[in-house]
């Protein structure tokens, strides 16, 4: 496989295990003579759980030869994996077509430049994949229209790998979180562009913060999954199944992309706007990542969460069309250059200070539930 095919499937690994079913794939691969019969008995060990299971077999991939990324991409858009396909491969004929409506009408390859042996094996029945694509349809998220202009030339930046640990000082009161996994973290991206019968105007720009973030947190050394266009139903079961993804993760990062409205004047209190146009409340999606307060403790509600936002209570976060928003091209250029000797507060306080230098009539705010540690990323730095 050539350096930059293994390279997006890297990119997009956390995608790729999160938003597939192991089963549909695992007989795509096999029809296609990506693995043999005997290769694939490890994907169905019952022993180990699904998603030990599915991270197996796109690491396998990508010691498969030079025609299983084709195969790859193949079978992911024969079963209806759009989204991953653009994610993976920048030159799909996809990026050309609307991006309609999940269904569960089979997506055929128009026109392939792999060689698929589908027909020299068996036959599968297609009733358990299009079982299987009603299960997937929250995770798999499509939009209405283009959502990503292709001809946009992302500015990718150098982001600075750590050349050593932060250690805790025995001597001070602020201890640190610990960050020296090859677990290190996971970037969760809900994104809202389009929004249906026009009920809000499209908020063109904010694929390009997206592209921004990816590149910026697989560089630090995250794994990424991305979501845009749910409806608030896709949303809610997508927040739950992430639940089981994020076990072991050191850190996670969330970010949600939308139109916000106060439930009072200058309150804190926010309701995201769903592409359905159904609203969900702001702390519903906190309550997902908090921990759950001990049964005879009640009193701790919230406790290792840091919110940063962009703007504060009643004013307008900007984003320019072409660049993407104010907040995230400043985040992106500070965490870049000042993530592998800065804790995590000071960066949100260092990209304020940007913004305020570069655009000035924009304030960002962060707030602190029981975040009483520091946390240093240490951008490609891990133990052994």
């Amino acid at each position: 496989m050539q350096n930059e095919h293994r390279k997006a499937i890297q990119n997009n690994f956390g995608s790729l295990v999160e938003q597939t079913d192991l089963d549909v794939m695992v007989s795509a691969l096999y029809e296609k003579g990506v693995f043999s019969e005997q290769m694939i008995e490890p994907f169905k060990d019952t022993n180990k759980d699904t998603r030990t299971r599915k991270r197996q077999l796109y690491m396998d991939i990508m010691r498969r030869g030079p025609d299983a990324f084709g195969h790859l991409l193949e079978a992911l858009e024969e079963n209806g994996y759009w989204n991953l396909v653009r994610d993976l491969d920048p030159a799909s004929s996809l990026h050309l077509q609307p991006r309609t409506t999940y269904n569960n009408q089979d997506s055929k390859s128009g026109e392939s430049n792999y060689v698929s042996i589908r027909t020299e094996r068996t036959k599968r029945t297609k009733s358990n994949v299009e079982a299987t694509k009603n299960e997937i349809q929250a995770a798999s998220s499509t939009s209405h229209k283009e959502g990503t202009d292709p001809s946009v030339d992302i500015p990718y930046f150098h982001v600075v790998k750590s050349k050593k640990f932060f250690e805790d000082n025995v001597d001070k009161d602020i201890k640190l979180y610990k960050t020296r996994g090859h677990q290190r973290g996971i970037l969760v991206i809900f994104s809202y562009i389009q929004f249906y019968n026009d009920i809000e105007r499209y908020r063109k720009g904010v694929d390009i913060d997206c592209k921004k973030l990816k590149y910026l947190f697989d560089e630090i050394g995250f794994s990424v999954i991305a979501y845009q266009n749910l409806t608030k139903q896709e949303t809610e079961t997508t927040l739950k199944r992430l639940e089981e993804v994020l076990v072991g993760t050191e850190c996670v990062f969330i970010v949600v992309s939308s139109h916000g409205y106060e439930r009072a004047p200058r309150s804190a209190e926010t309701d995201i706007r769903c592409s359905d146009g159904h609203l969900l409340s702001f702390l519903d999606i906190v309550e997902r990542f908090n921990n759950e307060p001990l049964e005879r403790q009640p009193d701790r509600i919230y406790s290792d969460i840091l919110i940063a936002h962009s703007t504060v209570p009643g004013f307008v976060s900007h984003r320019d069309p072409e660049k993407g928003s104010w907040y995230i091209q400043a985040l992106c250029e500070v965490f870049a250059a000042r993530a592998h000797d800065c804790h995590v507060e000071k960066l949100f306080t260092l990209v304020d200070e940007r913004m305020y230098r570069h655009f000035q009539v924009q304030t960002s705010s962060v707030e602190k539930w029981g975040f009483n540690r520091r946390l240093y990323l240490h951008p490609g730095l891990y133990e052994d």
